[in-house]
């Protein structure tokens, strides 16, 4: 599919290493009071990104045949999860992850899912506004499921600051055939 100059396509295992690049300097915007120099080094495994490949759950932006961002979703027991979507900084601001995460959304209408789940940080606006324009919501304490509950339990203390957890409620498009 290409919009707006940008190819998104499935990932492959030759994205793979660009893939872990892509995150680690996505992850030099955070501020270090939400994410600790230390832990903006650590990128997805190897497992994951392959997993997300096999899996046909991870996909890439390439602009001018570059990569330059991608998106990862799983599953989680009954729950669809953006795990990470992440472009390069020097091309943000150009709807490279709108791109992305209307793609992962289009697919999940297909398949009849009815929600995405993800955990952020509270307090970094450049992803509040993307996912606030989306339609996600946060999710009060009560209202997170267990898996997502787990997730953020580890994330807060591995060390990053501030998280929440949102949710897309997602329409399936309905089959008139």
């Amino acid at each position: 599919m290409i919009i707006n100059n940008i190819t998104v396509r499935r990932a492959t295992y030759e994205d793979s290493a660009t893939i872990s690049n892509i995150e680690r300097q996505a992850a030099s915007l955070f501020p270090e009071k939400l994410l600790p120099k230390a832990l903006g080094d650590q990128t997805l495994s190897t497992y994951e990104i392959e997993s997300g490949i096999q899996e046909q759950q991870l996909w890439v932006a390439e602009s001018d045949k570059k990569l330059v961002g991608f998106a990862l979703i799983r599953r989680l027991n009954q729950l669809m999860l953006l795990a990470e979507i992440d472009v390069l900084p020097k091309y943000n601001g150009q709807g490279i992850a709108s791109t992305l995460l209307s793609l992962i959304i289009e697919q999940l209408e297909r398949n009849r899912e009815t929600a995405l789940y993800l955990t952020t940080f509270r307090d970094f606006m450049p992803s509040r506004k993307l996912y606030d324009k989306f339609g996600f919501v946060i999710l009060q304490s009560d209202d997170i499921p267990n898996e997502l509950r787990k997730i953020l339990a580890e994330e807060i203390a591995a060390g990053l600051g501030a998280r929440i957890a949102m949710k897309l409620t997602i329409n399936p498009k309905i089959d008139r055939k």
